[in-house]
């Protein structure tokens, strides 16, 4: 409450306990329990939690308790999917629990660094499901045992892809004959997130140029920022269940297609990057990644600003802000269209 509100629940420290604080200061002890529900209240009206479970519930078409879950939850959701294209939904089995591989994390070089630059793969798990086209129903028994990410990033891929299959960095194979269903939904929900930013971001845009009421304007800013936000963790939710024994859909199979994929993805923008450096400063196999977390990539900007000379601190985040956008960008987004090639994605 403090870190959202600036404000602390009421203190009955001297009292030691709150059945102290009800024999001693009768008073205090309803102020204290009044002062928790305003401090409840404002913090869902500030932050709007309530609202943003109910959402969750109302697209997952689960009850409010499942909300707060994710198997239940992608059941529902998947179960109304199914229906709607008179698909017959799988019964639910139980399944043996299965050690997963995660996602690569990176070490980072210890010490102080002055320029940092920080990469950030977009919905990186949900992306990869539709790159792949990873759904129970495209997931195929064929499987090239020996494809390991470090070969992938090696560029040794064992044996060729079939034309009418994507290959997973784990050696699972997915069919791309059509779009599988989990695919399609992300897609969909996907799209709709970007709908909602883009119409939140117009009655902000509204707001500013005082062509709109400011209060009425913000409950509506505050409803869109609700839905996006619940469509992102829906999103983001999505692995979890996949990876999940008592998941309907689960698939060891797919869940580590899914995390060894990922691992593929930042470290061939690792590989891109260290790459690029080497080649514009003039070094040779130095690196230059400090960090890796999953999606992101921290690089090392020192060296290029002390080549280029720069001292002022303004200046020289306007010119990395222009190089990591004009430059690196276009450089990573060809590189992942090679590995979409290379992997035989069914979409980049």
């Amino acid at each position: 409450a403090f870190t959202v509100l600036g404000e602390k629940k009421l203190s009955y420290e001297e009292h030691g306990n709150l059945f102290t604080l009800y024999k001693e200061d009768y008073q205090k002890f309803i102020d204290y329990n009044i002062k928790d529900v305003l401090l409840v209240e404002q913090l869902d009206e500030k932050m709007g939690l309530v609202e943003l479970a109910l959402t969750i519930a109302y697209k997952g078409g689960c009850g409010y308790t499942d909300a707060f879950g994710t198997t239940q939850l992608w059941d529902t959701y998947i179960y109304r999917e199914l229906c709607r294209r008179k698909n017959v939904v799988p019964p639910k089995v139980e399944r043996h629990n299965h050690e997963i591989a995660g996602g690569y994390v990176k070490a980072p070089v210890v010490g102080r660094h002055s320029w940092i630059v920080s990469f950030d793969l977009n919905s990186l798990y949900p992306h990869l499901m539709m790159q792949f086209n990873m759904s129970p129903e495209t997931v195929s028994d064929t499987r090239t045992a020996s494809v390991t990410v470090d070969k992938c990033l090696g560029g040794v891929m064992p044996t060729p892809v079939l034309s009418d299959h994507t290959i997973a960095a784990n050696g699972v194979h997915f069919q791309k004959e059509s779009r599988g269903v989990i695919p399609t939904i992300i897609d969909g929900l996907y799209a709709e997130r970007k709908d909602v930013k883009k119409e939140m971001i117009g009655v902000q845009k509204q707001v500013e140029k005082g062509v709109v009421n400011k209060k009425i304007a913000d409950k509506e800013i505050t409803k869109l920022n609700t839905t996006q936000m619940a469509i992102k963790i829906m999103m983001n939710s999505l692995y979890g269940a996949i990876a999940n024994k008592w998941f309907r859909y689960y698939d060891v199979r797919v869940a580590e297609a899914i995390t060894l994929s990922g691992q593929l993805a930042i470290r061939w923008a690792e590989k891109t990057v260290n790459t690029y450096m080497n080649s514009l400063l003039g070094t040779k196999d130095q690196d230059f990644v400090i960090a890796i977390d999953t999606d992101s990539v921290y690089v090392d900007f020192g060296p290029m600003v002390e080549q280029m000379g720069l001292t002022d601190t303004a200046k020289t985040v306007e010119v990395l802000d222009q190089i990591a956008s004009k430059k690196f960008e276009p450089i990573l987004e060809q590189s992942y269209s090679a590995m979409a090639k290379y992997m035989n994605a069914y979409e980049n």
